[in-house]
């Protein structure tokens, strides 16, 4: 296989799936570019907040930021200038797809994660196209089909078993695009997977004007993505993560490399070192997810 850019196409329309997979969309210069300057410039939150659809508490199981919507709704808060090419180029890749608004994830570790879930919303349009791009690390992102994507929270879980399940393998620089009538029929999820290194991935969709629901979506995004039920959350630089972990995973912040220099780091003997502290690490891991119940993070 060339080491350039090629698409892989899904379009199965008896299946409601629709999918573009755009295989190092960005190079491998521009990814290392992109991944360090994200992980410079932007805060990261850890929401906390109550679900009303399953009555607890919840905390997402990464770390999340969100930008834009419309200025004269609130919360709003602008979409950072430095990231208007990046929108630009993936925009210019979308089949004509508008964009206002952007979600962005840390997957810090292997621990993080984001549960099975729908991106529709009904003011996000009737067949919204989403973007997602992947920068750092690699992982698996599942679908799933569904023959109800709001499932119940108990009883019928919506789970149309008689598709099987599809797994797409997201590297750094990949683009994929979700797009008709997917988010109808095909739910999402990046799971935890072991020794996984720090992963960013920015997820662009279009907020849509004058719908009913407009002002209660912007306001449910920067909810559940930013704020949470807190007045006023502190919201934590990556650098301040690495330093508080004390981890190898430091050596991949924005000083250190992004996957494909990762990967030859490990060649050169490091991939050892790395195993020995992940294991070392452990049992820490452990304590932590006693100390914090993580959920299913989506809500109607």
């Amino acid at each position: 296989m060339s080491e350039g850019k090629y698409e892989e196409v899904v379009d199965d329309e008896d299946k409601n799936l629709h999918v573009v997979h755009i295989h190092r969309f960005l190079s491998p210069s521009e990814e290392k570019e992109w991944y360090e300057r994200i992980l410079e410039k932007v805060p990261w939150y850890r929401v906390k907040y109550k679900s009303r659809r399953i009555e607890n508490l919840c905390t997402t199981p990464c770390w999340t930021n969100f930008y834009g919507g419309y200025s004269h709704l609130k919360p709003y808060s602008p979409i950072p200038e430095f990231l208007e090419p990046l929108i630009m180029k993936v925009r210019a890749h979308s089949g004509g797809a508008e964009y206002n608004s952007i979600l962005i994830r840390l997957y810090y570790d292997g621990n993080d994660n984001i549960a099975w879930h729908t991106d529709g919303r009904t003011f996000l349009g009737d067949t919204p196209t989403i973007g997602s791009l992947s920068l750092g690390h690699r992982a698996k992102f599942e679908m799933r089909r569904m023959h109800n994507v709001w499932p119940c929270t108990k009883g019928d879980n919506g789970i149309d078993t008689a598709t099987p399940a599809r797994t797409f393998t997201v590297k750094g620089g990949d683009l994929l695009i979700m797009r008709g009538d997917t988010q109808k029929h095909w739910h999402h999820r990046v799971p935890q997977e072991k020794y996984r290194r720090p992963r960013v991935n920015i997820n662009f969709r279009n907020i849509l004007p004058d719908r009913e629901d407009t002002q209660r979506g912007q306001h449910s995004y920067y909810k559940y993505m930013k704020f949470g039920d807190e007045r006023d959350p502190v919201p934590t630089m990556y650098k301040d993560l690495s330093r508080k972990s004390g981890s190898i995973l430091s050596m991949w912040g924005p000083a250190g490399a992004t996957s494909s220099a990762m990967v030859a780091r490990g060649k050169r003997g490091n991939a050892a070192l790395a195993v020995s502290t992940m294991a070392r690490g452990a049992t820490s891991s452990k304590n932590q997810k006693k100390k914090a119940k993580i959920t299913s993070y989506f809500t109607k």
